[in-house]
């Protein structure tokens, strides 16, 4: 599957219907994102028929750290738990938890008395919607590169 058909039938989707309203919906926060972090086996067996997409993630973790975040809930939902991997930020699935946002932790997007999902990571904690969100903007970003229009070059 071409990476642009991946991410419109099934990544934007999934990360449209993890909105604000339902950010504390488990099953749609794993949607989203197992899908994007898909996303880039998908464009890596595009862009390199023959190499292993775990040292393209670990490329895309290293220029984008968020990624390499969402990469570890999307590891840990899968294989249950993540031993001797001190590369990693999450460990299992018991890290994500829903927790009540207050003071301090409310967007100008969040309606009051709001429930979210985080990821307890080594450094505290994320909201998995924010890592989702930027993780697809780097998604979109790779994509459109990938089809962009070949501009020509100028005759010398």
């Amino acid at each position: 599957m071409h990476p642009d058909a991946y991410f419109s039938t099934v990544v934007e989707p999934n990360v449209q219907a993890f909105d604000v309203a339902h950010e504390d919906d488990l099953r749609l926060a794993i949607n989203a994102v197992l899908t994007l972090d898909a996303f880039f086996g998908v464009l890596n067996a595009h862009l390199h028929a023959n190499r292993d997409d775990s040292e393209f993630k670990k490329e895309v973790a290293a220029a984008r750290p968020e990624y390499g975040r969402l990469r570890d809930v999307a590891d840990a939902v899968k294989h249950g738990r993540l031993r001797h991997r001190a590369d990693r930020s999450i460990l299992g699935p018991g890290c994500i938890s829903v927790h009540a946002l207050g003071a301090g932790t409310l967007t100008c997007e969040d309606p009051i008395e709001h429930n979210a999902l985080l990821a307890q990571t080594n450094d505290g904690s994320e909201r998995i919607r924010w890592l989702v969100q930027v993780v697809y903007c780097e998604a979109r970003r790779r994509l459109d590169a990938l089809t962009a229009p070949v501009q020509p070059k100028a005759a010398a």
